[in-house]
């Protein structure tokens, strides 16, 4: 329906905005209409004379044009009224503007005299009455209160005053099919008018506060590029059969063992001994538990558990018996009840399977050996599950690559290893395995589903010769698989020798190992209340060359001048940090509430959260400079209000 066949209701109120010339102060009324200022243009039209009223003798039409104003203004006080209502009933109305010189969404969060106030996300701002064009009031209260009769009839005639003839038609529809008691009882369109009753006011007067802007801080972060990060996760590895002491392989970031299974046994056995050692000196410690002949077991277990003779003349246990399977199931169990809730255990990897240090390399004639696909997946499986179960959830285990081909459905097996916190071992590192072409390539793409572990063949000294077999020619190869774990040395030994001899090469591939995330940029509003809820922003970057596989929280410090924490509060940045991946830029937010603190300037410090519920307060490292001793990465000044 056109403007010419609209009732006399909107034909009347769009004069309303025409210059009111009859009257002295009709000017000032009409300039803070125009400027959306309606509280301010009610009160100066209540102050008018009254030979001004609608019932005065004053030149035609006058009285009719200051009806048709006092309509409008109490119609879009009535919004603003539905508006504040519905946010404050828990109405989520969205709200777009440009923030920070981009567009950004962000929701209601207040409403009070003198505007809205928005949660952008970075930042809270104030958007005056002033600046909402009249379309948009209509959207917002009715987005507040959607199903409200009187804000239909409001939001008609601000529409109409405003000239916007397609939402007037819309809002007329609307009130037509929802609300037709608002209709008048004749179908005369001189008769079409809406009784919308004013906005109650307040029993006290409302405190106005001046629209506050809040400035928005934005940091780039100075990059770390020549520290080797130590994670609790990833990064690299030396073997070693030696008691903790301080300061011992510590180019290493896990301290990893392997022993036969003998020497695991409660009666004596070292290996447990030597675990607790390093665990106790709290290092990253991981181990494996081997079983590569039927001489590996202890003595009580030699005639409980069938042997094998190969081809090869090496006698091996079968693996595959039943008995096998539950004998070890015992032994890990118990295992895992002396470390298991250790935190500063790393990994577990599901060993004791095969005759090449517990790789699960099944060499020979199955036929002959009495192996059948039926029993190597139950093997497979019944490993998987019983390391899973003995262990928490929270201590990760690793699976060798070559286990995976006992598997009758992969793909089964691959999704458990996902859902259950278990990686792939890959062995080889340095032997084959680095050759252009081989096999293995086939693997580059394994780290996106689960976590990937290179464990080296031979020892590093080995390597040191021209060709595929160099080292830097290894570590770059075995880089290209995105593992989180490389090891460096096959024993302690080499490995002490290897970080005096090679702390370049250590350095030089140990910054690109696992993930390493960098902030690039930060934004964060530079003025806050205490207790207010506000977001930081950050534009995060992964230099490693593979992922963290668990959403982590980050904290945020506010630092006296003495560099003193004073406050600390957590949020979950989104996305998580499990979709930070290597070689990308990510937009980040973090959402917190800000503490309860004096008002003043601090300085505000982030920290990346370990996720392990054993040490809930391990801030682990990034790859940036300015940081505390405790890890916590200083952006700048804050001021709290």
């Amino acid at each position: 329906m056109g403007l010419a066949g609209r009732t006399a209701l909107v034909v009347t109120v769009v004069v309303a905005l025409l210059p009111l010339t009859s009257f002295s102060d009709e000017a000032a009324v009409e300039t803070l209409i125009k400027e959306n200022k309606y509280a301010e243009a009610v009160a100066a039209l209540s102050a008018l004379p009254d030979s001004l009223s609608a019932t005065s003798s004053r030149p035609s039409g006058g009285a009719e044009k200051a009806v048709s104003v006092k309509r409008f203004l109490d119609a879009a006080m009535t919004l603003r009224k539905a508006l504040a209502d519905g946010v404050k009933a828990g109405a989520k109305v969205a709200f777009a503007d440009r923030v920070l010189g981009q567009p950004m969404r962000g929701t209601i969060i207040t409403v009070d005299d003198t505007g809205i106030e928005i949660d952008y996300g970075v930042t809270q701002e104030r958007k005056p009455w002033e600046e909402i064009i009249p379309r948009r009031l209509i959207g917002l209260a009715r987005t507040a209160k959607p199903d409200d009769g009187a804000v239909a009839a409001a939001s008609y005639l601000v529409a109409g005053a405003a000239g916007e003839t397609e939402t007037a038609d819309e809002l007329l529809a609307v009130i037509k099919d929802k609300f037709p008691v608002l209709l008048p009882e004749t179908e005369k369109p001189a008769s079409m008018t809406f009784s919308v009753p004013p906005p109650a006011k307040p029993e006290t007067p409302t405190e106005t506060k001046p629209a506050e802007v809040p400035q928005v801080v934005v940091v780039k972060p100075e990059e770390d590029t020549e520290r080797v990060l130590k994670l609790p996760d990833c990064g690299w590895l030396s073997r070693t059969n030696n008691p903790y002491r301080p300061n011992y392989l510590e180019a290493a970031n896990i301290v990893y063992d392997r022993e036969e299974w003998k020497d695991w046994e409660p009666d004596g056995g070292q290996a447990l001994r030597l675990a607790k050692s390093w665990l106790d000196g709290k290092r990253y410690f991981a181990f494996r538990v081997m079983a590569n002949t039927h001489a590996a077991l202890p003595e009580r277990l030699k005639t409980v558990i069938p042997q094998v003779k190969k081809k090869d003349g090496k006698i091996i246990p079968a693996y595959w018996d039943q008995s096998f399977i539950d004998e070890h199931k015992k032994l890990i169990e118990y295992i895992a009840a002396q470390v298991g809730q250790n935190p500063y255990l790393c990994y577990v990897d599901i060993g004791a399977v095969g005759d090449t240090g517990g790789e699960w390399v099944l060499y020979g004639d199955w036929n002959e050996m009495g192996l059948t696909s039926d029993k190597a997946n139950n093997l497979v499986w019944s490993f998987t599950k019983m390391y899973r179960e003995a262990f928490p959830p929270y201590v990760r285990l690793y699976l060798a690559t070559a286990a995976f081909q006992y598997a009758q459905n992969k793909t089964e097996l691959v999704d458990y290893c996902k859902k259950n916190n278990i990686g792939r071992r890959l062995d080889g590192l340095g032997g084959d395995t680095t050759k252009p072409g081989f096999w293995a390539k086939s693997y580059k793409s394994f780290w996106k589903d689960t976590p990937y572990q290179w464990e080296g063949a031979f020892t590093t000294f080995e390597w040191e010769k021209d060709g595929p077999y160099s080292t830097p020619a290894v570590l770059e190869a075995g880089l290209e698989y995105g593992p989180s774990i490389m090891t460096y040395a096959d024993n302690h030994v080499q490995g002490e020798e290897f970080a005096k001899t090679k702390a370049d090469l250590l350095r030089q591939y140990g910054v690109q190992l696992g993930y390493r995330f960098f902030i690039k940029e930060a934004a964060y509003p530079g003025s806050v209340r205490a207790g207010g809820r506000y977001n930081l922003l950050m534009v995060m970057t992964n230099k490693g060359c593979t992922k963290c596989y668990a959403d982590r929280e980050m904290e945020i410090t506010l630092l006296d001048t003495n560099g003193t924490p004073v406050a600390e509060t957590r949020g979950n940045p989104v996305p998580g940090s499990s979709e930070w991946m290597p070689g990308e830029e990510k937009q980040v937010a973090l959402p917190f509430q800000l503490p309860n603190v004096g008002s003043g300037t601090y300085v505000i410090a982030v920290a990346l959260l370990d996720d392990h519920p054993l040490r809930p307060n391990n801030r682990l490292e990034m790859g940036m400079k300015n940081k505390t001793k405790d890890n916590r990465y200083v952006l700048g000044a804050i001021s709290v209000r």
